[in-house]
């Protein structure tokens, strides 16, 4: 079965690749367009939720999600908006893992429930659930 599954999505990605680029420009888009008085949470629960439903629209092709290029661009735009913590660089990085761990782990126990479109929102719902996990903000 988990041969027969893995056999299917590795087909679909030769008819129908993920645009890793596109899900990373769109994510960005959400950085860019925030407003820098914006709390940090929901810039990241919208960008989380941007990753997460391309990944969900054609989980057919997604083998192995680009969670490290995810983790690197959250962890750069995170960094710009904290200029002022002295210890942005390791706040933004230890938030933007969690944020896309939850993401991926999230995605992964969707994937695993047989990937339902009735399942989406209590997959958004689960990695919600990051959020008190967070550091606090500056």
């Amino acid at each position: 079965m988990a041969e027969s599954r893995a056999r299917d999505r590795w087909v679909a990605r030769q008819v129908h690749p993920l645009d890793d680029r596109a899900v990373l420009a769109d994510v960005d888009r959400v950085f860019v367009t925030a407003h820098p008085a914006e709390p940090t949470v929901p810039v990241l629960l919208r960008a989380g939720d941007v990753a997460l439903r391309a990944w969900m629209a054609d989980a057919r092709a997604v083998d192995d999600v680009p969670t490290g290029r995810l983790r690197r661009l959250m962890t750069e735009r995170l960094r710009e908006r904290l200029p002022a913590d002295p210890d942005g660089e390791l706040h933004a990085a230890v938030t933007a893992a969690a944020v896309v761990a939850a993401v991926e782990l999230a995605f992964g126990q969707w994937l695993a429930a047989g990937a339902s479109p009735g399942d989406v929102a209590e997959c958004r719902a689960r990695w919600h659930a990051v959020v008190p996990l967070l550091p606090p903000e500056p």
